[in-house]
């Protein structure tokens, strides 16, 4: 009785001490928001001033790279591809699972940005340069908020052993302060999204069974869909509620260093293309909603009967390229001017291309190529 207590306290402190750590970063964020922000301001222009890079990051091939992977089109792919090659050649209960718990940790994500409305650290001070001219909220940080989710989730569930943890945090690290030096966060945002990405972590690993019945209840309850489409809709219904009470009170200062930014682009070489036909900060944010359709019509995909092949996985792959192609013309796309006067904002249009491009890797063309004779039964999680 007593082996069994020992565990238990254990548990009970390291919860504890968690919830006490993360409660004080949120205190000392609270109190010395604004404080913490000049110094980090300051700090940013010096630290550019001092590599070199200031007025010369938008021309650094790097930091290009980084500009993209941290769009929210670009890393929903990158995500597709890593959760499809396990989803297709190892354990398709895996990849769904964590499909889940990005995308949910996702919409939560967007939530606290819209509550937080903290800026980008262009948007306060114009003599900070950046790779890209971002238009959603700051804060909480999701540069380390959605990687570590997916990468720390992956490895929990394949019982990894600490080495590879230490190298996962060491890469997400390094990520971190290259997005940091060239200004797309204030290091007290990375904070934060480190906190917000502990608790929800915890959450998913002390929950972790309940999910795993529900997601391998997918096989059998044919209303799984059904369930997954009103899960979705509450959520919908939840931030729509707060965005349409929410009132607009941003800095008339951000709004003209943004576009002191977006302008200095351009003149650069147009490495950019303003997505929205609307202010910046609150809607840019809310559109990011649009990662829950994606949780909607992979409810409704039936899972493949058997693993593919190292052809078949190729041809899935190669898939891709159209959804890559949609994504990089996307933001042309979405400001076609017959498009607004149907009525298609860009949160339908986010949501079709989205929900489409999952339908059709994982739905059409996963299915056509795996569609022959069951040669290895997958493992069901316990």
């Amino acid at each position: 009785m007593e082996s069994m207590i020992i565990p238990y306290k254990k548990r009970i402190l390291k919860a504890t001490t968690l919830l006490l750590i993360c409660t004080f970063i949120l205190i000392l964020d609270m109190f010395f928001k604004e404080p913490l922000q000049d110094f980090e301001v300051q700090a940013l222009i010096t630290i550019q001033n001092g590599m070199g890079i200031s007025g010369n990051v938008i021309e650094s091939i790097p930091f290009f790279l980084l500009a993209n992977i941290q769009e929210q089109y670009v890393f929903l792919l990158i995500t597709m591809h890593v959760l499809s090659t396990i989803y297709f050649l190892h354990d398709r209960f895996i990849a769904i699972k964590s499909m889940f718990i990005l995308y949910v940790g996702w919409y939560f994500l967007m939530l606290l940005q819209m509550i937080y409305n903290l800026p980008q650290p262009f948007w306060v001070n114009p003599n900070i340069d950046t790779y890209f001219c971002d238009q959603k909220y700051g804060g909480p940080g999701d540069s380390i908020y959605l990687p570590a989710l997916l990468i720390f989730t992956l490895l929990y569930y394949y019982q990894c052993q600490i080495k590879a943890y230490i190298i996962a945090s060491t890469s997400i690290l390094f990520y971190c302060f290259a997005v940091y030096i060239s200004a797309q966060v204030f290091l007290m945002d990375l904070v934060l999204g480190f906190v917000y990405f502990m608790l929800f972590y915890a959450f998913v690993i002390n929950y972790d069974k309940k999910i795993t019945n529900f997601i391998k209840s997918k096989d059998n309850d044919k209303l799984f869909g059904i369930k997954v489409l009103g899960m979705v809709t509450i959520l919908f219904v939840l931030a729509l509620i707060y965005y349409t009470l929410k009132d607009y009170n941003d800095s008339i200062e951000w709004v003209t260093n943004y576009f002191t930014c977006y302008m200095r682009q351009f003149t650069v070489g147009d490495y950019q293309h303003y997505r929205f036909n609307t202010i910046l900060g609150l809607e840019p944010t809310f559109c990011q909603i649009t990662i829950l359709i994606c949780l909607v019509v992979m409810g409704f995909i039936q899972l493949p009967k058997n693993k593919a092949s190292k052809q078949q996985f190729i041809i899935i792959q190669l898939a891709f390229i159209p959804g890559w192609l949609i994504m990089f013309l996307q933001g042309f796309v979405t400001e076609i001017d017959i498009l607004h006067r149907m009525g298609l904002s860009q949160l339908i249009i986010e949501s079709i291309i989205f929900g489409l491009m999952h339908w059709w890797i994982f739905g059409f063309v996963g299915k056509k190529a795996t569609n022959s004779i069951v040669t290895d039964e997958y493992m069901l999680l316990e």
